[in-house]
């Protein structure tokens, strides 16, 4: 489904392909604004598939632990050095950033492709002189221009926003009708109702893995795994915690700020304790923001435990355990 609606796939099964477990090898990458050795589930089995490419290319602005991995690192325009449409649907605006600087040896992200493809004889498939060309390309159906998106950097409003459209218009489905059941699920095979599964942790228990973990909680200052490096924001969050009710602290004999291990089927990690209030997290339940090279959660989350329609990697309610560290 994610293919269909968002022309976007997943990359767990990259991972089988690059160690020569899938159908054909896949022996090179080129990596461009992505760290999936931190984003990644299973970090180790991603961390051995990346080692093992005849090579790897990433374009960054920082030295990432995926980067450590290339045979090459190139230098990544920073959104100072290019311009980019953004598309905000919930005011129905469209804006464009300014490119205010140019640093010598460093390609905007089309420059990059098409300077790449130009040269393995695919050019036809970048026709675009430049980026800006690009984004009048993408803006023409709509019949706003580049030149009265410059006129307005605070963003274009192409539309008034509408509610209540469906007094006049049909909704957005097969139908046009309101749907309590999917017609797409079950050609697909699937429940056309949404019916209630049992959690993996409860439908497969395991009693040396009691406690539930949830990775994936925002802080308000990072992004996955970006700025960490900006020196004020780790004066605020400045290391990595797991996330703990203090009954479970209690029984545990944890205190505030320790250090323990966090075990899952498939690794574990050492991390410092935060003892929250009771009412911010449940009993029994842990939680790990991802992102942090000193801790990272995704050395003990599975990639292979998928939702059967989605495809997305189970990351929300994984069995574990907790050792205090003497």
């Amino acid at each position: 489904m994610l293919y269909k609606y968002r022309q976007e796939c997943h990359t767990m099964m990259a991972m089988d392909y690059m160690l020569d477990k899938g159908e054909y090898p896949l022996r090179g990458l080129i990596v461009t604004g992505a760290n999936p050795i931190l984003t990644n589930p299973n970090s180790k089995k991603v961390a051995e598939a990346f080692t093992s490419l005849d090579f790897l290319v990433v374009r960054e602005l920082f030295l990432t632990e995926t980067a450590k991995l290339a045979h090459y690192v190139l230098p990544a325009a920073s959104f100072l050095e290019r311009s980019e449409l953004h598309y905000h649907s919930n005011y129905q605006m469209v804006t464009l950033t300014t490119k205010v600087l140019d640093v010598p040896g460093v390609q905007d992200e089309y420059t990059f492709w098409r300077d790449l493809a130009n040269q393995l004889g695919l050019e036809k498939y970048f026709p675009w002189k430049d980026e800006e060309e690009v984004n009048q390309w993408i803006l023409e159906p709509t019949g706003i221009t580049i030149d009265e998106l410059k006129k307005h950097p605070e963003g274009y409003v192409y539309s008034p926003v509408k509610y209540e459209k469906y007094k006049d218009r049909p909704f957005p489905t097969s139908t046009g009708k309101f749907e309590f059941s999917s017609r797409y699920l079950k050609e697909l095979g699937y429940p056309e109702l949404s019916e209630y599964q049992l959690p993996r942790y409860k439908s497969h228990p395991n009693k040396e893995l009691p406690l539930v973990l949830i990775t994936g909680a925002r802080k308000y200052l990072y992004y996955h795994s970006r700025y960490r490096n900006i020196a004020r924001f780790l004066t605020a969050v400045p290391v990595p915690e797991v996330e703990i009710h203090p009954e479970d602290a209690t029984k545990l004999g944890i205190g505030d700020k320790e250090r323990v291990r966090i075990i899952s089927e498939i690794g574990s990690l050492e991390i410092q304790t935060k003892i929250m209030h009771e009412k911010e997290i449940l009993p029994g339940v842990l939680q790990i923001t991802h992102g942090w090279d000193e801790a990272n959660v995704n050395l003990i989350t599975y990639d292979l435990i998928n939702d059967p329609i989605s495809g997305f990697p189970l990351l929300k309610a994984i069995s574990v355990c907790v050792e205090k560290i003497e």
